[in-house]
């Protein structure tokens, strides 16, 4: 598993092979540094072609900086790129942990 950022807004998660997951969990940073309030999370077999997964809001999280989950369908992606859209504070999105199952 690998975790790389290409730009201050977008989060690569590449396993080298392809995995089945349901669920991305997301602990936003607890010095309230580049919480992320939109998001938009894509899914890819080849690094080519993108599948939109999960898109939307985490409601009160400036206030409530708890784990955060996103479910989708299960799918089969050998990555993932995690935007974010909108941010609470600051230019760079941050994060305090990840969890995908």
């Amino acid at each position: 598993l690998h975790i790389f950022f290409s730009s201050p807004m977008q989060m690569f998660i590449d396993w080298d092979t392809e995995q089945t997951f349901s669920s991305f969990r997301y602990l936003p940073p607890q010095d309230n540094e580049g919480i992320i309030t939109h998001y938009t999370l894509w899914g890819s077999t080849d690094w080519n072609n993108w599948t939109k997964l999960a898109s939307g809001e985490f409601s009160n999280i400036v206030n409530n900086p708890i784990w955060q989950t996103i479910k989708v369908n299960p799918i089969k992606v050998r990555v993932l790129r995690f935007e974010a859209d909108r941010l609470a504070s600051g230019n760079r999105m941050g994060y305090g942990d990840i969890d995908i199952k």
